[in-house]
């Protein structure tokens, strides 16, 4: 399992649309969404798993590519980001998350009470729980059904995940590496990280110039409060890399201002794979 992680507008998404291209076997990344779900239950390929956001675009097209019409619940009746519906209608439940109870029994509870010294604002906590509901339900349908034949390349996973929960907006209290030492403490470790890596400035053009504009937690901040924020996401996403080097994670950190076909040139330097265009 190899996990990109970095700020929002680092380039993630455009990273793998571009490797999901290189590699001809998918015309996008909605595409390689479905096939992963359906790969899911039927493992042959790599898989790409694109970012929890754009679960609500895309489950239309799963529904209609692998759920028979007899299915009588509908894309229209799953919530954003309710990891409880998706997970009852793509067959993945909660069955699974007891499991990953069982192997990791400190992890979700752990993790829910970082989410709440953070913030007090409800919806926040609701949204980051679900959020990691579904990162434990996913990573739990890899471990069951993905062979050792299969590479997954996760955007926005475990790792990703330390910036919602200790940069939230408007946090009651600031982070230190002790907090990013707890979190890692309790999660599941991929096992290949990539650092993307970007300037602030660099990230807030790129978030402006996409289709859907600014992530929505952004929309609410002020122009000028903007570049603060993503200045200290980067700064834990930073401090994260320093903490998994120092215990010795396989984890690289690459800058997303160069050129598409050179950083994919040097991420397979880095991980010994030059031959392997996939």
């Amino acid at each position: 399992m190899i996990e990109f992680y970095g700020p929002p507008g680092v380039g993630k998404t455009t990273l793998m649309e571009f490797l999901i291209k290189k590699g001809k076997k998918y015309k996008s990344l909605d595409e390689a969404y479905v096939r992963a779900v359906k790969n899911a239950f039927n493992q042959e390929e790599d898989l790409f798993l694109p970012p929890f956001g754009s679960l609500k675009a895309i489950v239309p097209k799963i529904f209609n590519t692998i759920f028979t019409s007899s299915l009588k619940i509908t894309p229209q009746s799953l919530k954003p980001y309710n990891a409880k519906a998706f997970s009852g209608a793509s067959g993945l439940n909660t069955k699974m998350i007891s499991q990953f109870n069982c192997e990791y029994p400190k992890t979700i509870k752990n993790t829910t009470e970082l989410i709440k010294s953070f913030t007090n604002d409800e919806t926040r906590i609701s949204y980051c729980l679900n959020w990691f509901l579904f990162l434990v339900e996913r990573y739990m349908a890899i471990e069951k059904y993905i062979t050792q034949k299969g590479s997954i390349i996760d955007d926005q996973g475990f790792v990703d995940f330390v910036s919602p929960i200790l940069v939230p907006p408007h946090p009651t209290q600031n982070f230190s590496k002790k907090d990013i030492k707890n979190y890692f403490e309790n999660i599941f470790i991929p096992d290949r990280i990539v650092f993307l890596e970007a300037s602030a400035e660099v990230c807030l053009n790129r978030m402006k110039k996409r289709k859907p504009g600014l992530p929505p937690y952004y929309k609410t901040l002020s122009e000028e409060d903007r570049l603060p924020r993503l200045r200290k996401e980067i700064k834990c996403y930073r401090m994260t890399y320093n903490y998994l080097k120092s215990q010795d994670v396989t984890v690289i950190k690459l800058s997303t201002e160069k050129e598409k076909s050179i950083l994919v040139r040097d991420l397979q330097a880095e991980f010994g794979n030059g031959k392997n265009e996939n």
